[in-house]
């Protein structure tokens, strides 16, 4: 569109040959669109001027204009939408076909006037601190035995899908290329990409250790994957690795020129690293910094055990001494020993650590030892007596088991987490052991079962 602002006057001396008065009159004409980073690259941008003015009453005009094109501004931007470490659980493993896992999850998006190529690097902090993140314990015994960086959902990245979990089959899988960089795509102005990062654990990972990792992500040069990273920008900014010489291009009004624009990371979060896209393939120890290409942002997993599983022991009767707790099922009264002829009272607890997960179809098998008989056996007509409850620790956790309806020696006694389909009982004939369900162990969830031998 072009505007004019126009002032004119007769000129009372008519032997003039100059204007007494101009009038200067001024347009742009913008032939593109605006985006988050501004006008596209590219686009013409004309600036005219009008001279309108008379000699000897006679109007008169001139007019020019000058045109150039706007350059190219590269903004990436990468985003954990993580709040916290992301559980995962021992064994589980990313060449599960349909298994759903959980992921680190991150955007990418183009925040430039163009689409640009992107690559990625993966940087493995071990069980370095997250920022925002809580502290973080003791870090994973082992390296995970894969990692796979993943476009969520088929990896539409001009209106991305995303549910967030990483499923073998489905999602679509990138694979890295020379140096370890994968390929994202071309990534249109405005354009996201939703990027997962699982792994597999390993079955022998205890509860609540921790692993983090850096997405990187950086501006690459034109054609086809796997692409190659861009080393340099037209303004003297050089990526961290590429051993470029910076150079600071002449600025054209016809040509177009390419800016990186990346603001950095503060300097306070040393997660969010700069990447060595070019010999090394992993990070630098340095915070990312402004205007090279890059962005960058971190995530971790943590470790959650479902079921922890503890046993516990408790004499409550030999021939010599008699019963352990008073009749009161709460005071200690002796101390009977483990000879033949004593009562033991067994009780098994199962603990559902995790905060979210659940643990479904729990099913439980106890062989008996061969030194002891099932139940009260040897004293049918002696007075055992069951304490009310029993406390000890179970994972991370010391909950005390309610024993108080349990009255019968010589059955098993059992809470289970959920209706299970088999009851817990004593298994063979002769009894060789005890087996059964718990049912679907929710978060939080506790269950126990309880049984008393005779020592033989």
């Amino acid at each position: 569109m072009q505007s004019y602002f126009k002032l004119s006057r007769n000129l009372s001396n008519k032997k003039a040959t100059l204007p007494a008065l101009v009038c200067l009159a001024l347009g742009t004409l913008l032939a593109g669109s605006v985006h988050a980073a501004g006008t596209d690259v590219s686009t013409p941008v004309q600036n005219s001027v009008t001279l309108s003015y008379q000699v000897n009453s006679v109007n008169q005009t001139a007019s020019t204009s000058v045109t150039f094109n706007v350059d190219r501004k590269l903004v990436l931007d990468v985003t954990t939408t993580d709040t916290d470490w992301v559980p995962v659980v021992p064994s589980q493993d990313v060449t599960t076909a349909g298994a759903a896992l959980p992921a680190l999850n991150f955007t990418v998006t183009n925040s430039s006037n163009d689409a640009t190529n992107v690559v990625l690097g993966l940087i493995d902090q071990d069980g370095n601190a997250v920022t925002g993140f809580s502290a973080p314990g003791s870090a994973f015994a082992s390296t995970p035995g894969a990692v796979v960086v993943a476009i969520d959902d088929g990896g539409n990245t001009g209106s991305p899908v995303s549910d967030g979990v990483y499923t073998q089959g489905v999602d679509t899988v990138l694979t890295a290329g020379p140096n370890g960089v994968y390929s994202l795509g071309n990534l249109p102005i405005d354009g996201t990409a939703n990027v997962l990062v699982a792994i597999s654990v390993d079955g022998a990972e205890a509860n609540d250790v921790y692993r983090s990792y850096t997405l990187v992500a950086g501006v690459a040069d034109a054609g086809g994957a796997p692409f190659t990273p861009s080393s340099l920008d037209d303004s003297g900014n050089i990526a961290p690795g590429s051993g470029a010489t910076p150079t600071e291009v002449a600025n054209g009004l016809t040509t177009v020129e390419t800016v990186w624009a990346d603001a950095g990371a503060p300097a306070a979060n040393a997660d969010d690293e700069q990447f060595d896209f070019f010999s090394a393939a992993s990070g630098l120890g340095v915070v990312d910094g402004a205007a090279d290409g890059q962005s960058s942002d971190a995530s971790g997993f943590t470790t959650r055990v479902a079921l922890s599983l503890a046993k516990n022991a408790v004499v409550l009767y030999d021939p010599i001494t008699g019963n352990r707790f008073n009749t009161d099922r709460v005071t200690v009264d002796a101390e009977p020993k483990a000879i033949p002829g004593a009562v033991i009272m067994y009780v098994i607890g199962v603990a559902n650590e995790s905060a979210t997960l659940a643990a479904n179809a729990v099913t439980l098998n106890d062989v008996l030892p061969t030194e002891v008989t099932a139940g009260d056996q040897a004293n049918p007509a002696t007075a055992i007596v069951i304490p009310n409850g029993v406390t000890f620790a179970v994972g991370g956790q010391t909950p005390n088991f309610n024993l108080s309806s349990v009255t019968d020696l010589d059955v098993v006694s059992h809470l289970e987490c959920s209706t299970p389909t088999t009851v817990p009982a004593y298994t063979g004939a002769p009894i060789t052991g005890v087996g059964g369900d718990l049912g679907d162990c929710a978060a939080g969830a506790l269950a126990y079962i309880v049984y008393f031998v005779t020592l033989d």
